[in-house]
């Protein structure tokens, strides 16, 4: 199954467990999902309470949760993930790599 086509299982996932779900706490759930995938990192890194194969373990997961969570708030706010991926990438994908680098420094 493609990435695009689990937003409907999703959407009824959320409107089923979540029926009165707001925009914050969609977005907050994104944002813990990302500080879970940032936790693994910094656990590979340090190789804190286990070792990096099974921290990459989590971080396969997390990223998971990450998808699933950034497509929840989306739909919840009328946005198609898929097609904003495609449209955003066609502005990316033709910038300048070095002009971009210069801009975050």
């Amino acid at each position: 199954m493609a990435l695009n086509e689990y937003a409907g299982r999703i959407a009824a996932w959320v409107h089923l467990h979540f029926p009165d779900e707001t925009i914050e706490r969609r977005a907050l759930v994104l944002a813990e999902e990302t500080g879970e995938v940032m936790r693994c990192i910094l656990k590979m890194q340090t190789g804190t309470r286990g070792t990096a194969a099974e921290w990459h373990g989590h971080l396969y997961e997390e990223i998971g949760d990450v998808f699933i969570a950034l497509q929840a708030l989306a739909l919840f706010n009328g946005i198609d993930l898929d097609q904003a991926v495609r449209d955003r990438w066609s502005v990316i994908a033709h910038r300048d790599p070095r002009a971009v680098r210069e801009l975050h420094s």
